[in-house]
């Protein structure tokens, strides 16, 4: 285990780890409560059956006075409970919080954070919230809370699917230039630039895109039918909304988002389980082939006409 892999995070990057780390300890029963859902509400994240919530704090690690800060953030966090009393109640559906968690990124400075957080768990019993159990306590809990749930995640990342393929050889430059398939792309990217060595430039990198990464997708097959299945159905399903470019004006913001929608969406749905070298060589396949064989093309700009 690394020993202090929480020194990476604060702020924001520290909630939204803990949010991937609370999903594995808890599964599904772990709900993230957006800000627009009353995030801001001193609830960031809840387990309705534990009645566990928990409110992240990724302290700045230039923080010299954290006991202070943990205690003002413990004070401030819970009278939002307070203040928004009837949204979090809708929010929580009718649940009681038993124990409300604040995660902070670092061990805890002092013993006096417990009893201030014994001394508050009675202050807010007494306030009477019906959102509130009878047994309500405040935890303060350090990063050894999700250390085991750190590392699944971690291993995970480290046992991603990494699929080697061999680069295809290319023909001379001379011949390329030459090739129906080139020339097909070129005409494409001039609609994107009027400038003709630019657009030559960019349907070379299509091109060795195409023929490198040509070979991918027989080695994932033969890897693995049934992912190459799961690879396939989702490269199709986005294809239909590739066959809606040639709406668009022909400039470098269209072209990019193409590409970095589907790689968006092969991220989301193999991210888990295949390398990103290998969805990355998966995209710029995929869209070499799009612009080479249809269905990927532009109208042209009237900055070009």
């Amino acid at each position: 285990m690394d020993e202090h892999w929480y020194t990476k995070y604060d702020g924001t990057p520290w909630e939204n780890y803990c949010h991937k780390l609370l999903h594995i300890k808890h599964g599904g029963k772990y709900q993230p409560i957006e800000e627009n859902d009353g995030g801001d509400g001193g609830l960031d994240g809840w387990v309705f059956s534990d009645g566990i919530a928990y409110q992240m704090y990724g302290m700045e690690f230039l923080n010299k006075n954290r006991h202070k800060s943990i205690r003002s953030k413990i004070y401030l966090d819970l009278n939002k409970l307070k203040k928004n009393k009837i949204l979090i109640e809708k929010l929580l559906s009718g649940g009681k919080i038993n124990e409300w968690v604040l995660l902070i990124n670092s061990p805890i400075p002092s013993n006096k954070i417990n009893q201030y957080a014994a001394m508050k768990s009675k202050k807010v019993r007494a306030w009477g919230l019906p959102f509130i159990s009878n047994n309500f306590t405040i935890k303060v809990l350090t990063p050894d809370y999700l250390e085991v749930e750190h590392s699944t995640l971690n291993k995970a990342i480290n046992d991603k699917i990494d699929i080697p393929f061999p680069f295809a050889t290319l023909a001379p430059i001379e011949e390329i230039y030459q090739d129906g398939k080139f020339i097909t792309v070129q005409n494409k990217y001039q609609k994107i630039t009027p400038d003709l060595f630019e657009a030559k430039k960019m349907a070379l990198e299509e091109f060795k895109s195409y023929f490198q990464n040509g070979d991918i997708m027989e080695e994932i097959l033969r890897f693995s039918p049934m992912l190459h299945e799961e690879i396939s159905n989702a490269i199709n399903s986005h294809e239909s909304r590739v066959n809606n470019s040639s709406k668009l004006i022909g400039n470098y913001q269209n072209a990019l988002e193409i590409n970095d929608t589907l790689l968006a969406s092969l991220r989301h749905s193999f991210g888990d389980r295949l390398h990103g070298n290998v969805l990355n060589a998966i995209a710029r396949f995929t869209i070499a082939g799009w612009y080479i064989d249809c269905p990927l093309d532009f109208k042209v700009s009237e900055t070009i006409q």
